[in-house]
């Protein structure tokens, strides 16, 4: 689905005689077997001749649009956004229900995902909630910013 929105928005951006949007457009994806199906989409819009591995801060992909990988120490590593979380918060239990991000082994009568993770144990305790880990995702996105400024508008 986020593929299939990344291409026919390309395509729409490209089609439309009009100035590059002054904001970019910033995928945040997982860096894990989800996330890396996005790689070779990457290679075939930004032309690098290099190996798309997920250890860059950021990729452009095309006009103001750019996709950011959760951070990984090395290339066949995964990362998840929840990776980020203290594992005190990962543990909450809802209804009984302990939380399971991978939808491999997702038992809805066990477990809750990540919808609610986000909309039940995130949003209610967001000022309570230590979001240092996020650093290296944060300055990504400020890379982007800051690049697409620059690129766009010297």
């Amino acid at each position: 689905m986020v593929r299939r929105f990344i291409t026919e928005y390309i395509k729409s951006v490209k089609k439309t005689q009009a100035p590059v949007n002054p904001k970019p457009l910033i995928l945040l994806l997982d860096n894990d077997s989800g996330g890396q199906v996005f790689y070779s989409l990457i290679k075939q819009y930004n032309g690098k001749k290099t190996t798309v591995n997920g250890m860059d801060d950021f990729y452009h992909l095309a006009e103001n649009v750019y996709v950011v990988f959760t951070p990984i120490d090395k290339p066949g590593d995964n990362s998840s956004i929840e990776d980020f979380f203290e594992p005190s918060l990962l543990a909450k239990k809802i209804d009984g229900k302990t939380f399971n991000a991978d939808d491999t082994t997702f038992d809805k009568n066990k477990e809750y995902g990540k919808a609610d993770f986000a909309a039940k144990i995130v949003r209610p305790n967001i000022a309570k909630i230590n979001f240092e880990k996020f650093d290296p995702i944060l300055a990504r996105i400020e890379g982007v910013i800051e690049a697409h400024s620059k690129k766009h508008f010297p």
